[in-house]
């Protein structure tokens, strides 16, 4: 029942019937950021930090949502895909 309910909001969402969408795949997964050095600005002058010491190493949680749908009769099908990531920090 909640596959199809979130088949109805994609649907609304991309404007396409849900009856017609192949294969719809939600994930949830936690992200980790090992090593993320960076240097501002980006010259020999500049001293490097670690992105992560600011930001944190995680775990954060990055859902992913891809819908596929076919193409006329061949193989090929249009895939559309939201992945967002997002880690704050101060």
């Amino acid at each position: 029942m909640k596959r199809n309910a979130l088949a109805l909001l994609i649907s609304c969402a991309f404007g396409i019937s849900a009856a017609s969408a192949t294969e719809i795949t939600l994930d949830g997964q936690w992200s980790w950021q090992g090593r993320n050095d960076v240097q501002s600005p980006n010259d020999s002058s500049a001293s490097r930090f670690a992105l992560d010491d600011i930001t944190g190493d995680g775990p954060v949680l990055s859902p992913r949502l891809e819908v596929m749908w076919p193409v006329g009769e061949g193989r090929h099908e249009v895939v559309a895909l939201l992945a967002p990531l997002r880690i704050d920090g101060s």
